[in-house]
């Protein structure tokens, strides 16, 4: 599950900062698990239901800052990527602030630019 890090709601700042962009309805989130072959054989074996725990863990911690509509795991991202769209957009930017620096699966999460398809 997801738990405060010492940096909790950090940001690095720069062209990537939450904080400066456009507002948006969605957020991307990086590091959310391992995508290396060796940690995705061992977690789909050890649960079966990897993907969708992991979607409905991301999406408990995000409906904290309001209505998720839809969540999306890029299974072949390099950077363990996760999206997320929300009803209105000061909800992704409250949620985005919330899980930055959160740690989940021994990985501090990154949120990156929201601008996607979803």
């Amino acid at each position: 599950g997801l738990g405060a890090g010492a940096g909790a709601g950090a940001s690095s700042g720069g062209a990537g900062d939450y904080r400066t962009q456009i507002p948006s309805a969605n957020i991307s989130l990086a590091n959310v698990y391992d995508p290396s072959p060796q940690e995705m054989a061992k977690a789909l074996a050890e649960e079966p239901t990897f993907w969708e725990d992991l979607m409905e863990d991301i999406k408990g911690e995000a409906e904290k800052q309001g209505p998720v509509l839809k969540v999306w795991v890029n299974k072949m991202t390099p950077d363990g990527s996760v999206y997320l769209k929300f009803a209105a957009a000061p909800h992704a930017t409250a949620a985005a602030a919330s899980l930055s620096g959160r740690w989940f699966g021994g990985q501090a999460l990154e949120r990156f630019d929201g601008k996607w398809g979803g």
